[in-house]
């Protein structure tokens, strides 16, 4: 996959939730080459007020348009709250592996708060030939993005007195789920795959970690997998759940 560095115009920069903001930027290659799962370093400020870029994870595409999903964590992204129409911004992507695309499945997606963002964009191209049931999984209504899937089940913890995994088993049993795709806190994917793998569902896992350079070369988000160290960056962010927990 080529990686291609660009000025990238900001379309659009608003708060979708409490502390969580949509990006849409117009890129002149970049957007087109993504594919799900894939993620973009966006060059937040000066060179010298930021030097490292940030990773964000491509949530959707839209023709020559890809939107970004971030929450407000640092200076890095309260400083991108106040980009407006217009604005640009220097991309290097599309980055990473994404998502393995499958035909004729009945597939599940679990995105746990922020992990949400990368599965908006999967479950737009799953959902052309597969049967896919998204779960959304937050701690409160107030971190709950409005989110547009052909099949949506809502899960706040606060308001339903547990967590989603509680419930996974469950959905999986009741729709005969044959693939799951998770993306949210390691806890999360990590009991969720214990579960799918007691049903022997096929698991994928987007994973985070801090990307720095984005294809290798700082090995600076390098995680434990069964065959040994592997960096997320440019060997995932997507891996077989198999592969990081046996």
């Amino acid at each position: 996959m080529t990686k291609l560095l660009e000025k990238a115009q900001v379309v659009e920069n608003k708060e979708v939730a409490s502390g969580i903001y949509k990006c849409r930027l117009r890129t002149s290659k970049i957007a087109k080459e993504c594919k799900p799962g894939n993620f973009i370093n966006i060059s937040v400020g000066s060179n010298s007020q930021f030097l490292l870029k940030r990773p964000f994870g491509v949530h959707n595409v839209i023709g020559n348009e890809l939107e970004i999903l971030y929450r407000v964590r640092g200076k890095g992204t309260d400083v991108m709250t106040s980009l407006v129409a217009g604005d640009s911004l220097d991309l290097l992507g599309p980055l990473g592996n994404g998502f393995s695309l499958f035909e004729g499945k009945k597939i599940l997606l679990l995105g746990g708060g922020m992990g949400i963002a990368p599965l908006y964009y999967l479950e737009k191209e799953l959902s052309k030939d597969n049967e896919v049931i998204t779960m959304y999984a937050v701690k409160t209504r107030e971190e709950l993005v409005d989110i547009k899937v052909s099949n949506l089940v809502v899960h706040i913890d606060k308001e339903e007195g547990c967590f989603a995994c509680d419930k996974l088993e469950d959905v999986l049993i009741k729709n005969n789920i044959e693939m799951l795709y998770i993306c949210g806190p390691d806890a999360l994917m990590k009991l969720s795959y214990q579960i799918a793998k007691k049903h022997g569902v096929y698991t994928e896992v987007s994973l985070e970690a801090r990307m720095a350079c984005g294809f290798g070369a700082c090995v600076g988000c390098v995680v434990e997998t069964v065959s040994g160290l592997k960096k997320v960056c440019n060997e995932g962010p997507v891996f077989k759940a198999e592969e990081i927990w046996g």
